[in-house]
Protein backbone atom coordinates (compact mmCIF):
# COMPACT_ATOMS: atom_id res chain seq x y z
CA UNK A 1 0.00 0.00 0.00
CA UNK A 2 1.30 3.78 -1.30
CA UNK A 3 1.07 6.33 0.97
CA UNK A 4 -1.31 7.62 -0.69
CA UNK A 5 -3.83 4.58 -0.08
CA UNK A 6 -3.08 3.27 -3.53
CA UNK A 7 -1.61 -0.19 -4.41
CA UNK A 8 1.32 -1.26 -6.09
CA UNK A 9 3.17 -4.24 -7.42
CA UNK A 10 6.21 -5.14 -8.73
CA UNK A 11 6.09 -7.93 -11.28
CA UNK A 12 9.90 -9.86 -11.54
CA UNK A 13 10.25 -12.05 -14.68
CA UNK A 14 12.94 -13.65 -13.06
CA UNK A 15 10.39 -15.30 -11.38
CA UNK A 16 8.58 -16.58 -14.70
CA UNK A 17 11.24 -18.19 -16.12
CA UNK A 18 12.20 -14.99 -18.02
CA UNK A 19 9.31 -15.48 -20.53
CA UNK A 20 8.48 -12.36 -22.36
CA UNK A 21 5.17 -11.42 -23.88
CA UNK A 22 1.77 -10.84 -22.72
CA UNK A 23 1.37 -10.88 -19.33
CA UNK A 24 -2.28 -10.40 -17.88
CA UNK A 25 -3.27 -8.59 -14.32
CA UNK A 26 -6.26 -9.41 -12.85
CA UNK A 27 -7.33 -7.53 -9.37
CA UNK A 28 -9.61 -8.98 -6.67
CA UNK A 29 -10.95 -7.00 -3.63
CA UNK A 30 -10.71 -9.67 -0.55
CA UNK A 31 -13.19 -8.91 2.27
CA UNK A 32 -12.47 -9.45 5.98
CA UNK A 33 -14.30 -13.17 5.90
CA UNK A 34 -11.15 -13.84 3.20
CA UNK A 35 -13.59 -14.03 0.30
CA UNK A 36 -12.26 -12.36 -3.21
CA UNK A 37 -14.08 -10.34 -5.63
CA UNK A 38 -13.08 -9.50 -9.17
CA UNK A 39 -13.14 -6.12 -10.01
CA UNK A 40 -10.47 -5.64 -13.21
CA UNK A 41 -7.91 -6.54 -14.91
CA UNK A 42 -5.28 -5.44 -17.83
CA UNK A 43 -2.63 -6.98 -19.69
CA UNK A 44 0.80 -5.35 -20.39
CA UNK A 45 3.50 -6.77 -22.83
CA UNK A 46 7.16 -7.47 -22.01
CA UNK A 47 10.10 -7.48 -24.89
CA UNK A 48 12.61 -9.23 -25.14
CA UNK A 49 15.72 -7.84 -24.33
CA UNK A 50 18.65 -8.68 -26.07
CA UNK A 51 21.83 -9.48 -23.94
CA UNK A 52 24.99 -7.14 -25.09
CA UNK A 53 29.16 -7.62 -24.80
CA UNK A 54 31.55 -6.35 -27.00
CA UNK A 55 34.54 -8.44 -27.33
CA UNK A 56 38.37 -6.93 -27.72
CA UNK A 57 41.44 -9.53 -28.09
CA UNK A 58 44.35 -7.16 -26.62
CA UNK A 59 48.05 -7.79 -25.68
CA UNK A 60 49.12 -10.27 -28.50
CA UNK A 61 52.57 -11.61 -27.74
CA UNK A 62 53.54 -13.29 -30.44
CA UNK A 63 57.10 -14.71 -29.04
CA UNK A 64 54.65 -15.71 -25.81
CA UNK A 65 52.02 -17.22 -27.58
CA UNK A 66 49.91 -15.31 -25.61
CA UNK A 67 47.02 -12.75 -26.00
CA UNK A 68 44.65 -11.29 -24.03
CA UNK A 69 40.74 -11.42 -24.40
CA UNK A 70 38.47 -8.49 -23.04
CA UNK A 71 34.59 -8.10 -22.51
CA UNK A 72 33.47 -4.89 -22.08
CA UNK A 73 29.23 -3.01 -22.24
CA UNK A 74 28.24 -6.15 -20.51
CA UNK A 75 23.92 -6.54 -20.12
CA UNK A 76 21.73 -8.99 -20.00
CA UNK A 77 18.06 -9.67 -18.83
CA UNK A 78 19.02 -12.66 -17.21
CA UNK A 79 21.67 -12.50 -13.71
CA UNK A 80 25.28 -12.90 -15.05
CA UNK A 81 26.82 -15.63 -13.08
CA UNK A 82 29.98 -15.72 -14.93
CA UNK A 83 31.57 -14.94 -18.70
CA UNK A 84 32.03 -17.98 -20.34
CA UNK A 85 34.71 -18.18 -23.55
CA UNK A 86 34.81 -20.70 -25.68
CA UNK A 87 37.76 -20.26 -27.74
CA UNK A 88 39.54 -22.42 -30.83
CA UNK A 89 41.42 -22.08 -33.85
CA UNK A 90 40.60 -25.56 -35.17
CA UNK A 91 37.93 -27.70 -34.02
CA UNK A 92 39.68 -30.37 -32.18
CA UNK A 93 41.26 -27.88 -29.54
CA UNK A 94 38.13 -26.02 -28.23
CA UNK A 95 38.80 -24.69 -24.97
CA UNK A 96 35.57 -23.43 -22.50
CA UNK A 97 37.40 -20.84 -20.13
CA UNK A 98 35.51 -18.38 -17.62
CA UNK A 99 37.00 -14.98 -17.99
CA UNK A 100 37.94 -13.03 -14.62
CA UNK A 101 35.83 -10.55 -13.90
CA UNK A 102 38.26 -6.88 -13.58
CA UNK A 103 37.92 -3.95 -10.97
CA UNK A 104 36.43 -1.31 -13.85
CA UNK A 105 33.52 -4.35 -14.44
CA UNK A 106 35.03 -5.90 -17.17
CA UNK A 107 36.18 -9.40 -17.91
CA UNK A 108 39.76 -10.77 -19.16
CA UNK A 109 41.17 -14.05 -20.01
CA UNK A 110 44.42 -14.36 -21.17
CA UNK A 111 45.11 -17.51 -23.83
CA UNK A 112 48.07 -19.31 -24.15
CA UNK A 113 48.79 -21.08 -27.36
CA UNK A 114 50.11 -23.87 -25.38
CA UNK A 115 46.94 -25.19 -24.07
CA UNK A 116 45.69 -25.03 -28.22
CA UNK A 117 47.94 -27.08 -29.39
CA UNK A 118 50.61 -24.75 -29.82
CA UNK A 119 48.56 -23.27 -33.15
CA UNK A 120 49.57 -20.50 -34.51
CA UNK A 121 47.24 -18.11 -37.10
CA UNK A 122 43.43 -17.40 -36.26
CA UNK A 123 41.46 -17.93 -33.43
CA UNK A 124 37.74 -18.07 -32.79
CA UNK A 125 36.29 -16.67 -29.60
CA UNK A 126 32.77 -17.16 -28.60
CA UNK A 127 30.81 -14.99 -25.92
CA UNK A 128 28.15 -16.61 -23.66
CA UNK A 129 26.94 -15.69 -20.36
CA UNK A 130 26.34 -18.48 -17.55
CA UNK A 131 23.29 -17.41 -15.44
CA UNK A 132 23.06 -18.66 -11.86
CA UNK A 133 20.53 -21.55 -12.47
CA UNK A 134 23.61 -22.86 -14.99
CA UNK A 135 21.52 -21.37 -18.12
CA UNK A 136 24.21 -20.80 -20.98
CA UNK A 137 23.10 -17.49 -23.37
CA UNK A 138 25.01 -16.59 -26.79
CA UNK A 139 25.80 -13.28 -26.83
CA UNK A 140 28.49 -13.39 -30.09
CA UNK A 141 31.67 -14.05 -31.39
CA UNK A 142 34.94 -13.01 -32.74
Amino acid sequence: RQSDGSYKLTVNKKDHQYRTGAYTVHLYYKDSSGGLTGVGGTTTRLTEVKPTGTITIENVNDAKGTFDVRVTNISSPKDIASVILPTWSQSDDLRWYEATRQSDGSYKLTVNKKDHQYRTGAYTVHLYYKDSSGGLTGVGGT
